[in-house]
Formats: structure tokens, sequence, C-alpha cells
């Protein structure tokens, strides 16, 4: 038993015997007591429910009742059997009633939006047998492992590609040079052999240089150069690619315009691929709205991160598709490659940023790159010989 809950027991059995003001001292030291441990338990950032043995919840504190979405009603019943009460939580609740080993699981709850959290139970034999629930947000944790997996998965199928292309890639020559041979062997022949000839040898001289293309469009996506940065302004990278885009946006009847960020320092960046990220993100919303629409481009900071965030009123991404953009050849589009995103995914990988996508079906989308301001590093003065 704790020195505390002995102590509270001896003074319980000799209540009869102790001068009121003590009691009056130690019930106040109590309430005190209480009063910290409660405003500790509010504090902390994981929710956290007491629940006895028939489903009761007889305590939660203001995180677990924001994240499950308790109503404020003090002095209704609460129940994991309640309807407001999340399903899959409630079944994993259910099976630790009758047992007293320590239980935990990994869950997703819309609160509204999905947060994955884990759920540990663990029996309390000292405090009527009831079970303390915690929930820990593990939203955060599950994001990074899951973008782990995905770019080893990206990095080992682009060096499997890159091989295969590059060994495409000499047969291809070898086919080109041969075809231009044949051209010139069938010069003797008659004009209605060799135009007969000459329009087969076409057909696959022209499907010969598509591959090629793709080829290497391919291995310019994924062949890494290293980052050539300099002290650059964002804001005109941005504007530079928009005003390239320009007549197209035009001809498309779409309506684009940039927001700057005056108070934005030039810092260290590669310019020419981050305005490739910008001309890749306009020609997909330039796609995304062949009716016509409008594009906001806006150029911000906070702290040491830069964004920018390409907003259109385009048809917008499908929830089952979103989880697959940035990956290699996955493509919506009738003649689209699917490298453009993957290119612009890995650029901003390189420079220590990330991407964020917010997008609905028919609504439009918002992509957002995010980049680390950093600054050249400060050169020392140079020293000053001195005299001797």
């Amino acid at each position: 038993m704790p020195q505390q809950n002995l102590f509270i027991h001896k003074v319980l059995n000799r209540l009869d015997k102790i001068d009121p003001a003590q009691v009056r001292q130690y019930v106040t030291e109590l309430h005190h007591t209480a009063s910290q441990l409660a405003d500790i338990i509010e504090a902390v950032h994981e929710g956290i429910l007491l629940m006895d043995r028939t489903g009761q919840i007889k305590f939660y504190n203001r995180q677990a009742a924001l994240w499950l979405q308790i109503p404020d009603a003090p002095h209704r019943t609460l129940s994991i059997h309640n309807p407001i009460f999340d399903a899959q939580l409630s079944r994993i609740l259910s099976h630790s009633l009758n047992t007293s080993t320590v239980a935990q699981s990994d869950i997703s709850l819309l609160t509204p939006r999905e947060l994955t959290f884990r759920v540990s139970i663990s029996p309390m034999t000292n405090f009527n047998d009831w079970l303390l629930i915690t929930l820990e947000d593990m939203t955060a944790e599950k994001s990074s492992l899951q973008l782990y997996e995905q770019l080893a998965r990206t990095e080992s199928l682009m060096k499997l590609s890159a091989g295969i292309a590059h060994d495409i890639g000499n047969p291809l020559n070898s086919i080109g040079i041969h075809l231009q041979l044949l051209r010139q062997d069938i010069a003797s022949l008659s004009a209605a052999d060799k135009k007969k000839i000459a329009s087969k040898i076409s057909v696959i001289e022209s499907e010969t240089a598509r591959l090629d293309k793709i080829i290497k469009d391919f291995l310019k996506a994924t062949r890494k150069h290293p980052l050539r940065v300099k002290n650059e302004n964002l804001n005109r990278v941005v504007e530079e690619a928009l005003r390239f885009m320009r007549p197209e946006l035009l001809e498309g009847n779409i309506q684009a315009l940039v927001t700057r960020d005056d108070k934005l320092s030039p810092f260290l960046f590669d310019p020419d691929r981050i305005y490739q990220c910008c001309l890749n993100l306009i020609k997909n919303a330039l796609e995304a709205m062949p009716k016509g629409g409008r594009l906001d481009i806006v150029v911000s900071h906070k702290n040491k991160i830069a964004s920018i965030s390409f907003k259109d009123t385009g048809v917008g991404i499908r929830d089952d598709v979103l989880p697959h953009i940035f990956e290699p050849y996955f493509t919506t589009k009738k003649e689209g490659s699917g490298l453009g995103l993957m290119t612009v995914f890995n650029i901003i990988q390189e420079h220590g940023g990330r991407i964020d996508v917010q997008s609905k079906a028919a609504k439009g989308t918002d992509i957002t790159l995010i980049l680390p301001m950093r600054q050249p590093k400060l050169q020392l003065p140079t020293p000053q010989s001195r005299p001797v």
C-alpha cells in the first residue's frame, strides 16, 4: 500500500481523536494536491480516460474529449456503448473489460480529420479495478514512415528502370543507323516499290524516335545532378515561370495571378530546379482546367520557411488517386508520362523541403511547395598583417 494511502488509513481509524483544526488543514492540503494533479492531467498532450468494468467512463481529460468529440454534458452518463463513441474504439475497449493484462492497439479516428492513435489500456488494481486508457497521437510518425517507405520504393524502382532504359537505348541507336542504311539500299528500286518500303520505314523511324524520346525524358527525370544553389529571390523565379506559361494560360482562358512576398529575403536554392517545379505545376493546373478557370500562385514565408502555393479551380484529384500522384509513371492523363510530379517531388526532397497537397474532385487542387530558407555562411574577415 502506498505511503500516503497508509497514512490516510491510519487517520481514518483515529479520526475521533484528531484535532478538527488538523483535519481541516489536512483536507485543505489534499484538495490542493488534487487540484494540482487535475491541472497536470488536463495539461498533458495525451488523451486520458478511466473506465470501470461495466464500460462506464468515470473520467476523461480535455484532450480525450477533443479527440473523441465528447459533448459537453457533465451530468450525462458516458458509456463506451453509447452511439457517440467510435465503433472501432468501442470494440477495442469492450474486449478489455474482463482482462487483467495491458493491451495496446493503433486505430484511425475522424476528429474530424483522420488521425492515427495508439490506444493503451492498463488495469488499475489499487483503484477500484478500473482501467486506465491513454490515447497518443501517432499521425506524424505514421506519415513519416509512409514517406520513408515511398522513397525507398521509388529509389529502387528508379535504379531498376534507369538500368533498363540505358540497355534499351543502345539497340535503339543501332536500329536508327540501320534504318538510314536501309533507305540507301532502296534507292535503286522502282519508284512504286521505293514508295511502299519508304512508307514502312517512316513508320518505324517515327516509333523509334518516340521511344527514344521517352527514354531520354525518363533518364533526364531520374538522373540526379548536384544542386547548383544560389542566393536567389524566390519571387523572381516564380514570376519568370508564370511569364513563360502566360500565352498558354491565356489561350486556355485561365486567369493566373501571383501574390508576391516582398518581405521575403533571398536565400539559397537551385533556381533552375525550382523554376522547373513551377513550370510543371502550372502545366498541371492548365491541363486540369480544360474549360478555363483561375490559378492563384502565392509566395509567402514564416520564420525560416518559404512556400509557394499553386491553387487552381480545376477538376481536382479523387481520394483514391491522391496517395499515388508522386509515384513514377502514375498518371490519369491520356498522354501523360507520369514523371512530372515525380520530378517535382525529387527536387523538393533534394532541397530538404516537403510538398503539401489538398484537393477535392470537381473543386480544385492546392499544391504547396515548402522550402527551408538556408542562408550563405558568413565569411571570416581577412586577417590584417602586422608589422614584425
